[in-house]
């Protein structure tokens, strides 16, 4: 303290800090508190809040990840409104989506895999892509070496430029239809197939993308059409062997009326020669007479070599060869060899022809044989009929030749014969082989088998009516017109 500028004494002024220390460690204490509370309160919130949002994303994740695997009845179902919610609806229903998308590829796909025909996928590149277990079991590949190889691999090498020229040029959803085509197996073996192609298209820009390679193993089918040709083949010698074996048949039961037709010229000829060798000897010779009996000679002369000559062309073995045939000839040629031996029967013979027939295809050979059966067979029935009856019967059979048909596209003979006739039963069998209603030694069954198939070789057929009442028996033969004829 100063008085006067002096100092005269001090005071001291002091404050305690302790209860301000005190205050600001309590104070420092409660906020440290706060701190530490309100952080941890923020992480739990945080952590909440994250959980919330990230849990649906991860059960989304999750879902994803066992669809990949697969499972496609696998679905999110989460109960929010908000855009979680509106992704989880969204992907099930991509999953919905694919599932009905996976079960239509799954079952094309079966579908694919169990066809018995090998299916081949091509890409534009003639590379394989795709193939179905029907392929792999036809041509022994695995699968591993079949993918990405060009189409080369399976077919020959001679026709891979005709099938790659019918691929590219199969436009406007054109398809190549089934046709017979060749394989190769892994061992190079050639494996007939009938083979079929369709183009692949994308239909959003209607682009060719690929082909489909459809194929059916016929070596089975080959074998049996094989198998079958042989067959045939021994059935038509066969056949023709039996054809001979009737014509030399009808040659023997024909021999006594041939002979007969030959001995009427014949003595014709004797007498000629006896007159002249009697007028030499009386020197009464006529030259008047010469030329008169030269053209009788002649004459009868011709008459026998016709029959001889008709004799062996109809015993000469038939060629496969059809030839044009006017059916007016082949009758009348017909009726060469069996006219005696009906007129020594007093069978009646009415001919009707038509002028003018059309011409037919086939073998004249083997259609007089037809006709020689059929008229032996009249022959046998009328005789049968002679043989039980106690009255006056007079036989006779009627032979015409006609056009039919609705545009006169067939040419038919008619043989009409009033014998004995055929019940319903034998009409059934007249033409099985074998079957005959003859006396055992008296014919062989094989007749009218023979003609049957004679005349389905020449595309007609044979039709027979017979009434036992009216004791009448008709025999038709059906024969298609020559094309020119027409």
């Amino acid at each position: 303290l100063r008085y006067w500028e002096m100092p005269i004494g001090s005071i001291y002024i002091g404050l305690s800090l302790d209860s301000l220390n005190q205050d600001r460690k309590e104070m420092f204490s409660i906020m440290l508190f706060w701190t530490f509370f309100c952080i941890g309160l923020g992480s739990i919130l945080a952590f909440l809040f994250s959980r919330r949002l990230t849990q649906p994303i991860l059960a989304l994740e999750e879902v994803t990840r066992r669809i990949a695997r697969g499972d496609l009845n696998t679905y999110v179902d989460l109960s929010r409104k908000d855009e979680i919610q509106s992704l989880a609806l969204s992907f099930n229903t991509m999953t919905e989506k694919l599932k009905t998308t996976t079960v239509s590829k799954n079952y094309m796909n079966d579908i694919i895999q169990n066809m018995n025909d090998s299916l081949i996928v091509l890409n534009q590149k003639y590379e394989i892509q795709t193939v179905n277990l029907a392929t792999i079991r036809l041509l022994g590949y695995p699968l591993e070496k079949l993918i990405n190889q060009p189409i080369q691999k399976i077919i020959p090498e001679n026709m891979v430029n005709f099938l790659i020229h019918d691929l590219n040029n199969m436009i406007n959803g054109k398809s190549i239809f089934p046709k017979e085509s060749i394989y190769l197996n892994e061992a190079g073996k050639k494996i007939p197939v009938l083979f079929s192609a369709a183009a692949m298209r994308d239909t959003s820009e209607n682009q060719r993308t690929g082909y489909l390679l459809l194929a059916l193993n016929i070596t089975e089918k080959k074998e049996t059409e094989a198998a079958l040709k042989s067959a045939y083949m021994k059935l038509k010698n066969t056949q023709s062997q039996l054809i001979q074996s009737g014509k030399l048949a009808s040659i023997g039961e024909l021999a006594a009326g041939v002979a007969h037709e030959l001995n009427q010229p014949l003595m014709v000829v004797r007498t000629t020669a006896q007159y002249f060798k009697l007028a030499h000897e009386k020197n009464k010779f006529n030259p008047d007479d010469l030329l008169e009996f030269s053209d009788t000679l002649e004459k009868n002369t011709r008459r026998m070599m016709n029959i001889i000559n008709h004799l062996r062309t109809f015993s000469r073995q038939s060629s496969r060869d059809f030839i044009s045939v006017n059916l007016n000839q082949v009758v009348e040629d017909a009726f060469l060899l069996i006219s005696e031996q009906l007129r020594l029967r007093t069978i009646n013979v009415n001919k009707n022809l038509m002028k003018n027939l059309p011409q037919v295809l086939g073998d004249p050979n083997q259609l007089e044989q037809v006709i020689l059966n059929l008229l032996a067979n009249s022959r046998d029935a009328i005789l049968e009929k002679v043989n039980n009856s106690s009255k006056n019967f007079s036989g006779k059979i009627d032979i015409s030749t006609q056009a039919t048909g609705e545009a006169s596209e067939y040419v038919s003979i008619f043989v009409i014969d009033n014998g004995i006739g055929m019940d319903e039963s034998e009409l059934e069998k007249i033409f099985d082989p074998f079957y005959t209603t003859k006396e055992v030694g008296k014919g062989t069954g094989l007749g009218l088998s023979i003609s049957y198939g004679i005349i389905k070789d020449h595309n007609g057929k044979i039709e027979v009516i017979s009434d036992v009442e009216k004791k009448e028996t008709i025999f038709r033969i059906s024969l298609p017109v020559l094309r020119s004829d027409l």
